[in-house]
């Protein structure tokens, strides 16, 4: 494996962490932020702040939550790895693993637990989002490096007749 190779490979993987992160981590925080200065306003306004443990109660689900989506960026950053290095010897297209998620993960959790079958599209989207940005920003890296690659300069018959080439 040639070094432009890996640094296509990390640059890939960084875009597609970097849009996971952004979708499932920085925006929901965010929106979290609002809403705990909704509560806090709405507390100032009633003179009720809901009780001793509401507001440590939000923290500590904002945190979990947080935790469990850099978790989750992770491990779609391990079996993406697994998902690449299967597809050096076996040849399918970008959009195989996209299909085969959710009858997957739908059947696994079908057999596991039948009352949370919906919880499959809570599951199947992170890995759609993360593998659809992984291929496309390794796509456009491949297309990139073909694009701009050093060529070797031909040389015209007169200058080839001069140098006795």
């Amino acid at each position: 494996m040639k070094w432009s190779d890996i640094a296509q490979f990390i640059v890939a993987h960084l875009v597609a962490l970097c849009v996971c992160g952004v979708l499932f981590v920085v925006v929901p925080l965010v929106l979290f932020v609002l809403l705990i200065l909704l509560f806090l306003l709405l507390a100032l306004i009633s003179n009720d702040p809901g009780g001793p443990l509401f507001f440590p109660g939000l923290i500590g689900f904002g945190l979990v939550y947080l935790v469990c989506s850099i978790l989750t960026c992770l491990t779609l950053f391990g079996i993406s790895i697994g998902l690449q290095a299967l597809r050096r010897w076996v040849r399918f297209s970008w959009w195989v693993p996209v299909a085969l998620v959710f009858p997957v993960i739908f059947t696994v959790l079908i057999v596991l637990h039948p009352e949370f079958f919906w919880v499959t599209f809570v599951l199947a989207l992170p890995f759609c989002v993360y593998w659809l940005a992984l291929s496309g920003s390794d796509r456009i890296l491949t297309w990139a490096r073909r694009k701009f690659r050093k060529r070797p300069e031909k040389q015209s018959a007169r200058a080839q007749q001069i140098t006795g080439a």
